[in-house]
């Protein structure tokens, strides 16, 4: 049994991000603060990923608000595959320059994905194709194209970075999907929750990451907050040796309001649940009932004797909301 409770995560592609309201205007600089340190603008680095589409793309992208997560054109404008899909072919988008100037060329898309996905041929078809050739079908191949294969042919170019501390984004003049509404971003590193949001109400910067416990602080003066589709698990599990009775287990799971925690702890932030995976993910969500059951549960502990009623809590207590989830 676990209680699952999904959260927002990160800047510019995520977790509540909040931004002051000005008037909108072309140029100018984005003043961003985020949690993470990145030491390396590294496509494949989990703590640059906030940063990653800003100066790297792959052939295909995920567009969250089509259906199913369907996967749509970047670097390649179109693709086909023959009736196995063992063997496909993608037809790269023409006039992409990499950001120092050269043109994109196929034998260097061909190379970015080779070492991405081993146990692929993967050739230059021309100039303006590439092949992709298994010995299995890949039914799953468009979505690990979006998510492998990062090509710094972005709409921002790195003009100045300190590992872990700041980095600066300049416009790619020369942007296939043409110029950036802004002149540049400037992000810093390694800044605290609570320090993002001082920062943003004293106009130090513009755009923040907000814990869910500061959702209502934040959206005031005309402020504006937006959230990503939830990433984060917030889950009770058992270590294996010092699990207790999975009475007790059962118990404590059919004790837990899952709805009170989302809508007075997290501010109706993410999705509560019983199951490990949420609804929109794994579509049997819905077979995990979530609302309390206390009679049953009392009758359970009941049927346990006094020793085996006790366990040990922990959190982690790098998280804002883990204590006030803990203590509820």
């Amino acid at each position: 049994m676990r209680l699952s409770a999904w959260l927002p995560f990160a800047v510019l592609s995520a977790l509540a991000v909040c931004g002051a309201a000005t008037r909108p205007h072309y140029g100018g600089t984005l003043r961003v603060e985020m949690r993470a340190a990145p030491a390396a603008l590294d496509a494949a680095a989990a703590d640059a990923a906030p940063l990653r589409s800003l100066v790297f793309e792959t052939l295909v992208r995920i567009d969250a608000a089509a259906a199913a997560d369907a996967p749509q054109p970047c670097l390649a404008v179109s693709w086909q595959h023959d009736a196995a899909a063992k063997r496909w072919q993608f037809n790269l988008r023409p006039g992409v320059k990499l950001h120092d100037g050269s043109p994109l060329t196929a034998a260097a898309v061909a190379a970015s994905l080779q070492a991405a996905l081993p146990g692929m041929t993967i050739t230059a078809a021309g100039d303006a194709a590439i092949a992709i050739h298994a010995n299995r079908p890949l039914p799953d191949l468009l979505l690990d194209l979006a998510h492998n294969g990062w090509l710094d042919t972005g709409p921002f170019r790195p003009a100045a970075f300190e590992p872990g501390r700041r980095v600066t984004f300049t416009a790619n003049e020369d942007y296939w999907g043409g110029r950036p509404f802004l002149d540049a971003i400037e992000v810093q590193f390694g800044r605290g929750l609570r320090d993002q949001l001082a920062d943003l109400e004293l106009g130090k910067a513009d755009v923040v990451e907000v814990g869910p416990t500061d959702l209502r602080r934040a959206s005031g003066n005309s402020r504006s907050v937006w959230s990503s589709t939830a990433v984060s698990l917030v889950a009770l599990a058992f270590a294996p040796d010092h699990a207790g009775d999975s009475r007790l287990r059962e118990a404590l799971a059919l004790s837990i309001d899952r709805a009170a925690m989302h809508t007075v702890l997290l501010q109706k932030q993410g999705e509560p649940t019983a199951a490990l995976l949420p609804q929109w993910m794994s579509g049997y969500a819905f077979a995990f009932p979530t609302a309390p059951d206390l009679p049953r549960a009392r009758a359970l502990a009941n049927t346990l004797p006094p020793a085996a009623r006790t366990l040990t809590l922990t959190y982690d207590s790098s998280m804002r909301a883990a204590r006030s989830l803990a203590e509820r």
